[in-house]
């Protein structure tokens, strides 16, 4: 139940994320996409191994994944912070 909670609980949060942007945006996030299912398969992993390296794994998932985003919106979120008006 605890490694279904914690990797569980973030896929959840980012399918959140996924369900909000295809309802407004209508257009699937793919990098969170694929992270929410590995997040699902790391599950059975998070059983086996001790909670510190089940936190390890969550965390370096979370990681790559905002500096994947931060790297790839980078000029979307310059052009939205210095041209809005």
């Amino acid at each position: 139940i605890p490694s279904a909670a914690l990797f569980g609980g973030v896929a959840l949060y980012l399918v959140g994320h996924i369900l909000f942007r295809i309802r407004n945006m209508q257009s699937l996030n793919i990098q969170r996409t694929v992270v929410a299912a590995l997040l699902i398969v790391a599950i059975p992993i998070g059983v086996t191994v001790p909670a510190y390296v089940s936190l390890t794994i969550l965390v370096t998932m979370l990681v790559l994944l905002i500096a994947y985003e931060g790297v790839k919106y980078r000029e979307v979120r310059h052009h939205l912070r210095h041209h809005a008006d």
